[in-house]
């Protein structure tokens, strides 16, 4: 499977839709629909049973493959969501946003869990990026064109 985001229009209205595609076949399985801006960036989930979206509307968004459905709605951020991309393990996403904060959720319940803010790390306002290292010790953040942040991952145990 290939995830692509796009902007169509539809009866004269812009319509922001990520698409799931079969990489065998060149198919659309399934269309993504329900941001209100631009989607920069989509990403699958390790297992590629979920993705992954962040769109200029200041959210991002958690979809079933399988169905089409959007999970939860990652709601916080103030300015436009450039990245999300999951852990390793899935359990959870984190997001690179232009109001120059990177924040983790809980896939499972959409819960923010932490927030890096300008105090932690020295984003710009160009591209903010952030994922995980393969382990998911560490997130890697862009910091425009200056270089990239390693920060460490903080731990969650939950009871």
């Amino acid at each position: 499977m290939i995830v692509t985001t796009q902007r169509d229009k539809e009866d004269g209205e812009w319509i922001y839709t990520v698409c799931i595609w079969d990489a065998a076949t060149g198919e659309c399985r399934r269309m993504l629909k329900g941001h209100t801006d631009g989607v920069y960036f989509a990403s699958f989930s390790p297992d590629g049973s979920l993705v992954a979206t962040a769109s200029a509307d200041k959210t991002a968004r958690i979809w079933r493959v399988e169905t089409g459905e959007c999970i939860h709605i990652l709601q916080g951020h103030e300015d436009y969501v450039r990245s999300a991309m999951f852990s390793p393990d899935g359990a959870h996403i984190v997001t690179a946003s232009l109001d120059r904060t990177v924040r983790i959720w809980d896939v499972a319940d959409g819960r923010q869990l932490f927030m890096y803010d300008k105090s932690d790390v020295a984003l710009d306002h160009s591209f903010p990026f952030a994922c995980y290292d393969p382990k998911g010790t560490r997130i890697l953040v862009t910091v425009g064109y200056k270089g990239i942040h390693i920060l460490s991952a903080p731990v969650f145990r939950f009871k």
